[in-house]
């Protein structure tokens, strides 16, 4: 483990079936050379190094929802827990180090739309987003989903 501050984040991948197929939704962020596609996530708030929360403080499933509906305006139902991906990011002009947790959601409502972070958001078939260029490490999030959704 680094020696930088540590931010701690959460997110979901959320899927619906359709007609046979699984559906995955995704964010867009238009990059200088081309669409990077990722999975909604925000910051645990009030909680310590490792992800507890405090008392009357949020949970990272707590924040994984809430960025469900403050970046899709979608509402999920929570299956699994698929993990946590670790990488450097700056926040506020510090360097810290950013672990991010995982949640499975079956789709539950919502008329997706995306927040103004983000340029696009979007169902695509698992076809589909073998195809996409992903946030780093988040197809291995999508196949481990897959394999929740198979159970």
């Amino acid at each position: 483990m680094s020696k930088l501050p540590l931010h701690i984040s959460s997110g979901g991948v959320v899927y619906k079936k359709e007609d046979d197929k699984i559906f995955i939704a995704l964010l867009g962020w238009f990059r200088k050379w081309g669409q990077l596609w990722m999975f909604p996530k925000e910051t645990v708030e009030n909680s310590d190094a490792n992800g507890r929360d405090f008392e009357d403080e949020e949970t990272l499933k707590n924040a994984a929802w809430r960025a469900l509906k403050e970046e899709m305006n979608i509402e999920g139902e929570i299956e699994n827990y698929l993990g946590s991906l670790q990488e450097f990011t700056t926040i506020d002009k510090t360097k810290k180090e950013r672990h991010i947790h995982y949640f499975l959601f079956r789709y539950k409502s919502g008329d997706m739309k995306h927040s103004w972070e983000h340029n696009a958001v979007k169902w695509f078939t698992i076809e589909e987003i073998a195809n996409l260029r992903l946030k780093k490490g988040e197809d291995e999030i999508v196949q481990k989903a897959l394999l929740k959704i198979a159970t």
